[in-house]
Formats: structure tokens, C-alpha cells, sequence
């Protein structure tokens, strides 16, 4: 019988992560050597926005615990963990401050709804979504007028000098014609780290390949690393912080990799632009 249950897990782990969007994220904590409890795990995982699917993977792979989908189910409801119903509508002038914070960067390019979840998410605060809406007409009114009309606010980029952070990314235009295209670039002095045409761009073993022989040509390893949070990138996220991990600097360690979609920018001087480092750090 335990036989037949550790089968059926493991074909349904195999399923979850042949599904679309069925991957561990890139955030996953690494495995507790102490041991957590269950019901812990459930918490911590919960509270940082995994889905369902990606609760019992996680607990499957990081923690060799095995559960349903079901029974995770009645292990939220019978310690009251719900992301709906009864919410704990925050402070007006808590909510304020953070929003004020938050439209300094990259929040002045993004809607009410994405604010919500970066409050609930990021900052741990529960707070109804038409609250959030209600305090970013007040704050920022011409924002909201803007970001309705598709006309956002051009941000502006900044790099503090060379080998600071190094942009990885493929481009998917010409891969029907069998041009798979991947590259990383500079992002102070725009200098061309790798640009590679091959048969995939989506393979990790490929990029991780891109990645080593650029570090043997330039014989250093980047400062920060910035990608999106493609499956392509899940040798990468392993070999930078590793690379990085004996460094002193305040971007050793995992600190040198952030993985996440780049925000557009129309800004372009030469010679490194001028903005807050928050865009790219996950400050």
C-alpha cells in the first residue's frame, strides 16, 4: 500500500511539473536542517503566495512529505489559513506609507491589483483590494490617469559601473526558422557578454554553458546576475550565488542573482543611467 501511494505521488509530482506553470519558483527556502514540522512548512508556504499544486511539490521535493491536495486543504482550514473571506484591514497611514514607497520605483508602473499583492506578499499585510485602490486615486492621481491610459511613466535605469549586472535573456521571434537566439549584456557599459544562435535557448545545460565560457573568457564572475524566471535559467540561479558565495561584498551569496521579469524602460544614456538600484536588486 505505501508502494502504491509513493507511486501515485510521484506520477502526480511528474505531472505538476510538466504542467505550464507547474515549476518550483525561484524563491523556494532551502530544505531545514532542524526539520520543521508539517504544519509549519504549510505556513511558511502558504504566507508566501505558493499556490496549492506548488505547496505539495514543494513539500514533496524539499521535504520528502507527501500529501494531497485535498488534505492540504483541511490542513488550511482547520488552522483558519485563507487568502479570501475575513481580511484585516490594515491601518490607512501603514498602507499610505508603503504605497508612497513603493510608486518611488517600479510601483508607479503597475495597477491597483499588482500593488495588492505586492503589499500582501512582500510586506506580509492584509488589506482589502479596493482599499488599495481607493489610497492610490487619493496619492496618485495623475498616476492612475496615466497607467488608464497606457501612458506610463518612463523609468529610468542605473548601473553603478562595469561587471555591476550582467542582463541574461533569449529572444523567441525567429525560432520558427530554427533560430533559437540567447545573450547577456553589461547593463553599465552595454559590452555584448554572449549572444549565441543554436538549436534551443531553452535548455538550462546550454545557458549554463553560455554562462561558464564567459566567465572563462573574462575571467571574472558578474556582480549580479538578472534574469527572468524561466526554466532555462535553473542552472544559472544555482551557479551564480555558488560562484559568489565566498565574497564580502553586499551582493554576495544569493544577493548576486535576481530573478524576475525586467520592467521596461525607454530611458537610454551612455555610460550607465541614473536611477535607484531598487529596480534591480529586489530592495
Amino acid at each position: 500500500m505505501e508502494m502504491l501511494w509513493s507511486a501515485r505521488v510521484v506520477l502526480f509530482s511528474t505531472i505538476l511539473i510538466s504542467h505550464a506553470g507547474a515549476v518550483v519558483p525561484h524563491k523556494t527556502p532551502p530544505v531545514n536542517q532542524n526539520k520543521q514540522s508539517r504544519l509549519n512548512l504549510v505556513k511558511e508556504y502558504f504566507r508566501d503566495g505558493f499556490k496549492y499544486f506548488e505547496i505539495v511539490l514543494l513539500l514533496f521535493s524539499q521535504h520528502n512529505i507527501k500529501i494531497s491536495i485535498r488534505h492540504l486543504k483541511r490542513i488550511l482550514k482547520a488552522n483558519n489559513l485563507c487568502r479570501r473571506g475575513d481580511v484585516l484591514t490594515a491601518n490607512d497611514d501603514v498602507i499610505k506609507d508603503l504605497i508612497e514607497k513603493e510608486l518611488q520605483y517600479s510601483g508607479n508602473c503597475i495597477g491597483y491589483r499588482s500593488m495588492w499583492r505586492r503589499l500582501m506578499y512582500d510586506y506580509k499585510l492584509k488589506v482589502e483590494r479596493h482599499d488599495v485602490m481607493r489610497l492610490i486615486r487619493e496619492i496618485d492621481p495623475e498616476g492612475v490617469r496615466l497607467r488608464k491610459a497606457h501612458r506610463l511613466i518612463r523609468m529610468k535605469y542605473c548601473a553603478q559601473g562595469p561587471n555591476y549586472i550582467c542582463h541574461v535573456d533569449g529572444y523567441d521571434k525567429l525560432k520558427q526558422f530554427g533560430l533559437c537566439i540567447h545573450a547577456a549584456i553589461d547593463g553599465y557599459s552595454r559590452r555584448i557578454i554572449w549572444l549565441e544562435v543554436g538549436a534551443s535557448n531553452n535548455d538550462p545545460k546550454c545557458i549554463a554553458d553560455y554562462y561558464i565560457e564567459s566567465i572563462k573568457t573574462l575571467k571574472l564572475v558578474p556582480r549580479m546576475v538578472r534574469a527572468d524566471c524561466g526554466t532555462e535559467n535553473t542552472h544559472i540561479s544555482f551557479l551564480q550565488p555558488l560562484l559568489r558565495r565566498n565574497h564580502n561584498d553586499s551582493m554576495s551569496g544569493t544577493n548576486s542573482l535576481c530573478l524576475g521579469e525586467v520592467p521596461r524602460t525607454n530611458e537610454s544614456k551612455p555610460g550607465g543611467a541614473t536611477c535607484d538600484v531598487k529596480e534591480y536588486t529586489g530592495g
